[in-house]
């Protein structure tokens, strides 16, 4: 590994995401259907919600909050 390589893994960012293996061991046992802490690019499940504090959360919900 370089020592950019090394800056970006450790820059600060809220674009940080579950490990899908263990997303997938908790879904078979929960069947999560909406992710309220998500972006079109991380989601985890069909439905998300970029602003999930500014709604009502219904069904099974997967949340992986940000980190900051």
């Amino acid at each position: 590994m370089t020592n950019s390589d090394e800056k970006s893994r450790c820059k600060p960012t809220d674009e940080r995401e579950t490990p899908q293996w263990f997303y997938n061991v908790l879904d078979k046992a929960y069947h999560f259907t909406v992710d309220v802490a998500a972006s079109a690019g991380n989601t985890k499940c069909g439905t998300f919600l970029l602003e999930g504090l500014q709604v009502a959360w219904r069904g099974h919900v997967w949340c992986n909050p940000p980190y900051s």
